[in-house]
């Protein structure tokens, strides 16, 4: 009865080394990889689920949880929107700022990966060829300059170079490169 509110939380975690994924307890709290982001907000989520569950009268309630929040989310949360799952709200425990600050707003995401096509030649002739990597990096500090003015604000629009690839060899000048880039935009923009 009432709206339909839903419960989610990620299971997933940005890749790590071996160690981080040793949880500790320290002074009666639990440190370790994901245990902020989110298993603990997980477990809390399943605790208040099965709470509501055993309620007289429980409400309108979802559980959602997925493992694939840290690269997009279409194979989660993308994939049942476009199944048609909908509800009226999400309460979503995840903050960069601390799990007791309410965060009423999102910044957008686009992932784009951009390239460019160059012309070969020996490593030992440079100037016979057209390096994609240069030419690309280019392009990327262009792009950086649409980001600088909100460099260091809490609440400003990010750029992330996640990935740079190009060329083959080394003595080789590179006839293509490619990069993956993570920008996170505010409302205004």
């Amino acid at each position: 009865k009432g709206p339909r509110l839903c419960l989610y939380s990620h299971l997933d975690v940005v890749g790590a080394g071996p160690k981080e994924f040793k949880a500790k307890v320290k002074k009666g709290r639990l440190w370790g990889r994901g245990s902020g982001d989110m298993k603990s907000s997980a477990a809390v989520m399943i605790e208040l689920f099965s709470w509501f569950a055993r309620q007289k009268n429980p409400p309108a309630l979802d559980l959602l949880l997925t493992t694939d929040e840290e690269n997009g989310g279409l194979d989660g949360v993308g994939a049942l929107l476009k199944k048609g799952y909908r509800c009226d709200a999400v309460l979503i425990p995840d903050s960069s700022t601390g799990v007791n600050d309410l965060i009423l707003e999102q910044k957008g995401l686009l992932e784009l990966r951009l390239w460019k096509k160059g012309k070969s030649a020996h490593g030992a002739h440079p100037l016979l060829g057209k390096n994609a990597v240069e030419l690309l990096w280019e392009d990327y500090e262009q792009i950086k300059k649409l980001f600088e003015k909100d460099k260091n604000k809490e609440w400003g629009m990010t750029l992330n170079l996640g990935r740079f690839n190009g060329g083959y060899n080394a003595n080789q000048v590179p006839d293509w490169a490619e990069m993956h880039l993570d920008m996170r935009f505010v409302e205004e923009k």
